[in-house]
């Protein structure tokens, strides 16, 4: 009898605590942005874009205008750069206002427009590897290095 109520109030405990937690909510953002400069001008400022912030790109292909990153270090702090929501507690968790890791996936494409580059990055927390929804921040920084490499030139 004893064992059944310990696991009674194991389970109240818990089913309580996860009461407290809560998902990560998804922020409106835009993540391309079309250039008027030729193909060649656009890849390039890329490449140069991802030199200028130290960001190292695993796997290029020129042709389908594909660039990926693996996971990288990245520290979340002001500006908060993904939510990655709070733990069972009600603590942020780790990747909250800490370290988490990102990735990019960027498709560079020509377009009626012009010269279209759209960014994903994804992020997870570094302890328990859960996801992470972006807040546009990176996104913005590629875009805006990539613009400033342009208009320099």
């Amino acid at each position: 009898m004893r064992r059944q109520y310990l696991l009674l109030v194991t389970i109240v405990f818990l089913l309580a605590a996860l009461g407290c937690a809560t998902v990560p909510k998804p922020t409106t953002f835009s993540n391309s942005q079309v250039y008027q400069d030729d193909f060649d001008a656009v890849w390039t400022a890329v490449i140069e874009a991802f030199a200028d912030n130290s960001w190292s790109i695993d796997n290029i292909e020129k042709a389908s205008g594909l660039i990926t990153t693996d996971w990288m270090r990245a520290t979340n702090r002001s500006p908060v750069l993904a939510d990655c929501g709070k733990d069972i507690v009600g603590e942020p968790s780790e990747g909250v206002l800490g370290e988490i890791l990102l990735r990019f996936n960027v498709f560079v494409k020509s377009t009626a427009a012009g010269h279209a580059m759209r960014v994903t990055c994804t992020f997870k927390t570094v302890k328990d590897d859960s996801g992470c929804l972006s807040k546009g921040v990176v996104e913005a920084r590629l875009m805006d290095t990539v613009s400033a490499i342009l208009h320099s030139e």
